[in-house]
């Protein structure tokens, strides 16, 4: 591991232009049926958009 200049730890080592960033849900999806608003019910009935893989995951950078 490396550390940053305020001396918090870098557990990857990532390009100065990048960030780390994390997302963790936990729950279990209610039906869209119990949403009140219509626009949040259509976007929730919409079909899922994503990125593939290849542009938002890192792979093959060496450690520090």
């Amino acid at each position: 591991m490396t550390t940053n200049e305020d001396g918090s730890v870098r557990p990857f080592a990532l390009p100065d232009n990048y960030s780390q960033t994390a997302i963790l849900v936990l729950g279990k999806q209610a039906p869209a049926e119990h949403l009140d608003n219509e626009a949040l019910l259509e976007r929730e009935k919409a079909p899922r958009v994503r990125l593939p893989l290849a542009e938002i995951v890192i792979a093959g950078l060496p450690a520090a």
